[in-house]
């Protein structure tokens, strides 16, 4: 069995350094988006209609997505343009797969 060893604790994000069995380590790193989640989908219902933007924040902006850091961390490593390239984050926040991280139902 693996010894598991906590390595940080950040907020709702944990990592932990875990010996396995056959000698090798593995860094695992997790996150509990439950609340994130369902704060995204409290946010997508109260906007009202598809067409408009929705509440304008006290800074002049609207929140369109809320992303979990974990998740975030796995699409710079599959594709780093993400973070530079807005057209790719909104192709992927407008893909149906990832609909729960949009907090607005306008097309981004």
């Amino acid at each position: 069995m693996a010894d598991r060893k906590p390595l940080e604790r950040i907020s709702d994000v944990s990592t932990d350094w875990i010996d396995e069995p056959d000698g090798t380590v593995t860094i695992e790193t997790y996150q509990d988006a439950e609340q994130i989640l369902e704060d995204n989908k409290r946010r997508y219902n109260a906007h009202g209609d598809s067409r408009t933007f929705g509440k304008i924040n006290s800074d002049g902006f609207h929140k369109a997505a809320s992303i979990p850091v974990t998740v975030w961390d796995q699409w710079v490593k599959e594709d780093p343009e993400i973070a530079t390239n807005p057209k790719l984050l909104f192709k992927k926040l407008n893909d149906p797969e990832f609909r729960y991280f949009k907090t607005t139902p306008v097309r981004l």
